[in-house]
C-alpha cells in the first residue's frame, strides 16, 4: 500500500496461488493507502509470466472525500483517443490537474490556472487525469496512441 505511489513501505500481505483454475485468496490486515500494488515472483516450467483475471477487494472504507465519475462535472478532454497532444476543458480556473499512468506514476501534476489545459504525453499508453476542485475530485481516461 501506498498514499503516493513511490513510497511502498513493506508488504502488507503475500500468499501463495497455485495453478488450479480455482478462485483463490489472499487476506491481509487493515492497512490505509490510495494506491495497491500487486507483484509476483513466479516460474512454472521455467515460465516466468504471470496473470490476473479478476481482483476483489472487500472491506473497502470510503474515503473522506467524494470522487465524481460522471459527465455531469463539464470536464472534457479532446481528442481522446490521442496521439499524446490533448486538450482539457475545465469548469473553473481553481484547482489541480495530476496525471498518472496505469501502474500509478505520476506523470504531471499542476495547479489550474486557465479553464483550458494542453497536455503533452509522451508514451504511448493509458493515463488517469484526476481534476481536484472545490466540488471533489473527478477522473478520466485517456488512451495514447503514438
Amino acid at each position: 500500500m501506498s498514499s503516493d505511489s513511490i513510497n511502498w513501505g513493506t508488504a502488507v500481505a503475500a500468499g501463495t496461488f497455485f495453478q488450479t483454475g480455482i478462485r483463490q485468496y489472499v487476506l491481509f490486515p487493515k492497512a490505509t493507502g490510495r494506491f495497491l500494488k500487486f507483484s509476483a515472483d513466479s516460474s512454472f516450467n521455467a515460465d516466468s509470466r504471470t496473470s490476473i483475471a479478476e481482483i476483489n477487494l472487500r472491506g473497502v472504507e470510503a474515503v473522506t472525500e467524494s470522487v465524481i465519475e460522471n459527465t455531469e462535472d463539464n470536464i472534457s478532454i479532446y481528442p481522446n483517443p490521442t496521439n499524446g497532444e490533448c486538450t482539457l476543458l475545465l469548469p473553473s480556473n481553481k484547482g489541480e490537474v495530476t496525471v498518472t499512468n496505469v501502474l500509478g506514476q505520476l506523470i504531471l501534476q499542476k495547479q489550474v490556472s486557465d479553464k483550458t489545459m494542453n497536455i503533452h504525453l509522451t508514451n504511448s499508453g493509458i493515463y488517469i487525469v484526476s481534476v481536484r476542485t472545490e466540488r471533489g475530485v473527478s477522473l478520466r481516461k485517456v488512451v495514447v496512441y503514438r
